[in-house]
């Protein structure tokens, strides 16, 4: 009955339905609450994890004085608090992020918050619910900060939390709560439990970020050894350039002058006015995935100095409608931001690793990585930026496109492979993930590593056929 009712709100407010995956998952939860008071699940990101944080606080709503909703970031605030939080529960619920603790002081039953806005405001929380929990294994004022509010109940929600990060919770949340209980969710498993779930679909492509002569004499320089200086700092200086590009590299070169000899060749570069290996490689995808045919595009890089590079350099092919997100954007700029692309007066973000979590743009076709993170965690929730959104009855539509650039001839090539297998070791079933190339493609490479390596047989769709164009 519970359930059926929040359906109708969801309904209602929402204008979407529970999928039944997500209303077991929901109600797995609230079978447990009657013996355990602190779980973790994990949900594969863009499954919706949010409607069965919804229900939880719909369920226990009467049983408890207060509700908080925390929240990592204040951009994950306002977008929560907005879209969901706020046309659900109405006038019961509030916000703060800015240190002000007006809705707690108050009494606004459910409260969207950044755990240390909260720790300031609030001195107790019968239930809490932690978006993306993982930020607070290990992060010492984070749990302190739980630890300080004694909730009733606690339960943090996840796409991935890595299995190191499972030791790394305080001993008096236990002492406080109880065991720790994991619910864990592949998309296989909710296919299972939802036989009308279907898989998110993401054809890969790998674009070849070529270096010109002159970087490659550079990264010659700096692989081989003719360069004198500290080891440590010349292997960073040659990872930055393959990885990240020669704005990265000069923004850093110039910073550590002293721990290594100046080198003409450097200087000719960081002087240059041409691209670089990456910007071009960029443009190349651009050129092939037109941004007309796959708007909204979402472009991720590690560096915020190659993120401006990268906006002059595709402007003319996004015809202006290009934007950069960065850790130094406004809150309100973030909004904005999202707010122009969902009206279509922006075409492409420019994203560092603030959108990894940040940016839910479920209309999103094409997602570039022009670097590949080694964190499974932050390669997995820069794929979700990718792999969410409605169901259309038009299959093409639901297939996304995912390009990834790497610098041949140099460990970068390996990234991609890397960043699956660990996703793999992590738990994370990647057979989602369609290659289409007439060659074997780095995703079925890896599934034959593994498979010689005594794994599991992961199903993969693979498609013949030559790069999108």
């Amino acid at each position: 009955m519970e359930f059926e009712e929040f359906n109708n709100i969801v309904k209602d407010k929402l204008g979407i339905e529970v999928y039944p995956y997500q209303r077991f998952v929901g109600n797995e939860i609230t079978k447990l609450l009657d013996k355990k008071r602190f779980i973790v699940v994990s949900m594969p990101t863009g499954s919706g994890k949010t409607l069965v944080e919804l229900y939880i606080a719909y369920y226990l709503f009467k049983n408890v004085n207060n509700i908080v909703i925390l929240e990592p970031t204040r951009l994950l605030c306002d977008q929560m608090y907005h879209r969901f939080w706020r046309r659900v529960f109405g006038q019961d619920v509030g916000m703060e992020y800015e240190g002000d603790c007006k809705s707690f002081e108050e009494g606004k039953k459910i409260v969207v918050s950044t755990p240390f806005t909260t720790s300031e405001c609030l001195s107790s929380a019968d239930l809490i619910i932690v978006d993306e929990v993982h930020h607070a294994f290990g992060d010492i004022r984070y749990q302190e900060t739980l630890v300080d509010l004694e909730p009733k109940y606690l339960i943090g929600f996840t796409a991935l939390l890595p299995s190191y990060k499972k030791y790394l919770i305080d001993h008096r949340l236990i002492q406080i709560l109880g065991e720790l209980e994991f619910l864990t969710y592949d998309f296989k498993a909710l296919s299972k439990i939802d036989p009308t779930f279907k898989l998110p679909k993401a054809i890969a492509d790998i674009f070849d970020s070529e270096f010109s002569k002159l970087e490659d004499t550079a990264y010659k320089a700096l692989f081989k050894g003719s360069i004198k200086g500290n080891k440590e700092t010349i292997k960073f200086l040659e990872i930055t350039l393959y990885t990240y590009g020669k704005e990265a590299f000069c923004e850093s070169y110039r910073r550590l002058i002293g721990k290594v000899e100046e080198n003409p060749y450097f200087d000719m570069i960081c002087e240059s006015k041409d691209l670089s290996h990456k910007a071009r490689a960029l443009r190349d995808v651009l050129n092939a995935y037109k941004v007309e045919d796959f708007k909204p595009v979402l472009i991720f890089t590690s560096k915020k100095s190659t993120a401006y590079k990268f906006e002059k350099a595709i402007s003319d092919l996004a015809k202006g409608k290009v934007k950069v997100l960065t850790g130094d954007s406004s809150r309100y700029e973030r909004l904005k931001i999202v707010q122009s692309v969902r009206k279509g007066d922006i075409d492409v973000i420019i994203s560092t690793l603030v959108g990894e979590e940040g940016i839910d743009i479920p209309e999103a076709k094409l997602l570039i990585m022009t670097d590949v993170p080694q964190s499974p965690l932050r390669f997995y929730q820069r794929l979700g930026r990718l792999i969410r959104g409605k169901e259309s009855k038009n299959e093409e539509n639901n297939v996304k496109y995912l390009v990834v650039t790497l610098t041949p001839k140099t460990p970068e090539y390996d990234n991609l492979e890397d960043a699956l297998r660990n996703l793999y070791l992590e738990g994370v079933d990647v057979s989602y993930i369609i290659e289409k190339r007439e060659d074997k493609g780095p995703v079925a490479r890896i599934v034959d590593m593994i498979n010689k390596q005594g794994g599991r047989t992961l199903v993969m769709e693979i498609e013949g056929g030559k790069r999108v164009k």
